[in-house]
């Protein structure tokens, strides 16, 4: 949760928003006009002195990955072995989020989710088949 350090008067330190509200409502919107949390929670410190907030006080979306993979072993006479194999990754092709905008100071989009992130563990939907002849 940030917000605009020029009240802050303190250069190079990182300045926090107000918590202004005791239960912050988590909506789960994604995109601009669907905030992820309650953004009237919040509000933005016009004194001299750190907000309330503390750093990395809420969380964004979690990540969620599925892979699946199927293996068949067909016996080809005595000495030979044919396994089918297909694997999916990221099966379900779910999109990973990116944390919402949690900067006060800019309304038009504080608290949305406007991106997605690419990373190692998540992408787009992979399936692989492959034959495997052991003999």
């Amino acid at each position: 949760m940030g917000t605009d350090g020029s009240s802050l008067n303190a250069p190079q330190n990182t300045q926090v928003a107000d918590q202004i509200k005791g239960d912050v409502q988590k909506f789960g919107g994604v995109g601009l006009g669907a905030p992820f949390y309650d953004t009237t929670a919040f509000a933005t410190v016009s004194q001299v002195r750190f907000g309330n907030m503390g750093l990395n006080a809420i969380r964004g979306p979690r990540l969620f990955n599925m892979n699946l993979g199927l293996f068949r072993k067909f016996q080809i006479g005595e000495r030979f072995d044919l396994q089918f194999r297909a694997e999916a990754l990221n099966l379900t092709n779910t999109p990973s989020l990116a944390q919402p905008n949690a900067t006060a100071s800019t309304p038009s989009n504080f608290m949305a989710i406007t991106s997605t992130i690419t990373t190692a563990t998540s992408p787009q939907r992979t399936l692989r088949f492959g034959l495997r002849l052991a003999f």
